[in-house]
């Protein structure tokens, strides 16, 4: 699977647009789903297995690390995407 990367934060207002991955339409609904994560780390294998085993598989994982003091960040950076879509990770500055 793909490898997660540091997103930088969307500028602005999102437009709706079509999805294309790896130059084909989705189609179908997408769903995000949004984690929240602070010293999260000892829990984020069982999320990454439990999102993975899905059967509906056109989903993103968007994870925000709010300043966590554990090795919550680096391991989500390590996972693969558990969707058909990328996986993104975001890290506050400041919490």
């Amino acid at each position: 699977g793909r490898r997660a990367q540091l997103a930088e934060p969307p500028p602005g207002r999102r437009e709706p647009a079509q999805l294309s991955i790896e130059g084909s339409l989705v189609s179908g609904p997408v769903i995000s789903i949004v984690t929240a994560c602070y010293n999260s780390a000892r829990f984020l294998d069982r999320l990454h297995h439990s999102l993975a085993q899905q059967s509906y598989r056109r989903f993103e994982w968007i994870c925000v690390d709010d300043c966590s003091t554990d090795d919550t960040l680096q391991r989500l950076l390590a996972l693969p995407s558990p969707g058909e879509l990328p996986m993104q990770v975001y890290a506050m500055p400041q919490n």
